[in-house]
């Protein structure tokens, strides 16, 4: 458990990242989640208690762009390309989020190209 210095000095720096985001995504369980996992990732723990709070999530690794420096634009990835389903989306966004604050909805495709981008980020919000 932290010492009670230790704990005071998270919760401040938990407030000065929870201040980028609106109030209505910040919840207690949210917070109590990030300081145990950068409680973990401070200590290398292999044993974790807290869930992701920064979640990359590609809806499809489609892009319509040719940039010469990105395996995807230069068509040299391996991996299949397709979009995501809106109801696999759905589930995995219902499953991080009472714990993430954070999604980014690009890797190593274009997000805006997926036929469901508005829905998309709807669901997200």
């Amino acid at each position: 458990m932290f010492e009670p210095n230790t704990r005071r000095n998270k919760l401040n720096e938990s407030q000065a990242y929870f201040k980028r985001f609106p109030a209505q995504f910040v919840t207690d369980v949210k917070v109590n989640n990030w300081i145990k996992s950068t409680e973990h990732f401070s200590n290398l723990d292999i044993n974790l208690e807290s869930f992701p709070y920064r979640i990359i999530l590609e809806p499809t690794n489609l892009c319509n762009l040719s940039c010469s420096l990105c395996s995807t634009g230069t068509k040299e990835s391996n991996r299949g390309r397709g979009r995501m389903e809106l109801e696999n989306y759905e589930k995995i966004i219902d499953a991080v989020s009472p714990y993430a604050v954070e999604l980014y909805l690009q890797n190593w495709g274009e997000a805006t190209v997926h036929p469901n981008f508005s829905e998309i980020v709807s669901y997200a919000n």
